[in-house]
């Protein structure tokens, strides 16, 4: 494996850490909807 390529690594890792953001965001409001007795318990 030739891993010559800084920008194409970075470009990756940008990638990987938009995905996971998104997917972050996109099950906290999932939960937020599913689980509504969640709301409740986190003013704690």
């Amino acid at each position: 494996m030739n891993s010559s390529k800084p920008s194409l690594i970075l470009a990756g890792m940008v990638m990987i850490a938009i995905v996971a953001w998104l997917t972050s965001v996109v099950m906290s409001w999932l939960e937020r909807f599913l689980c509504p007795w969640r709301r409740d318990i986190s003013g704690f």
